[in-house]
């Protein structure tokens, strides 16, 4: 069965994006960070430079370990999740106008398409007015007789 993506959400694509890159970017910091926390204490040793003092200042030490991953988590999601990944929907969906499109090939089981809801509001039916009031759910029960004053009382 085939399919062909005629266009790409833009802002769906992006807040994807977005939230994938970020978690790369901040991975890939903290992969950066702990490499220039080993590399540093490697040339520190090597340079014979005295305790704590190394050629790189801030970005070295354990501060690299919390500078690297922001900055990479910061600059990844942003610019790539959002700049990068806006700007390739809008190309490709540009493309498409004239080329037709990706077409996918679904092998395997047959693929189901949902029924799509209705495009726009439709007003729902106003409720009627009862003519008859509805019945008591309470049952109604006789008076008992009157007794009038002066009446013998035959009651066995």
């Amino acid at each position: 069965m085939n399919f062909e993506v005629k266009e790409i959400n833009v802002w769906s694509a992006i807040k994807v994006s977005f939230v994938i890159n970020a978690i790369l970017g901040i991975l890939l910091g903290l992969l950066v960070g702990f490499l220039m926390l080993f590399f540093s204490a490697l040339i520190s040793r090597l340079a014979y430079l005295p305790a704590g003092q190394t050629d790189f200042g801030l970005f070295t030490g354990v501060a690299s370990i919390i500078i690297f991953p922001v900055i990479y988590g910061v600059f990844g999601g942003i610019i790539n999740g959002i700049i990068l990944t806006g700007l390739f929907c809008l190309l490709y969906n540009l493309i498409v106008k004239a080329t037709g499109g990706v077409v996918l090939e679904l092998k395997g089981a047959e693929v189901s398409l949902r029924q799509a809801g209705p495009t726009t509001y439709q007003r729902p039916e106003p409720i009627k007015e009862p003519t008859e009031p509805p019945p008591s759910p309470v049952e109604k029960k006789e008076p008992p007789p009157e007794i009038k004053p002066g009446t013998p009382d035959v009651t066995p």
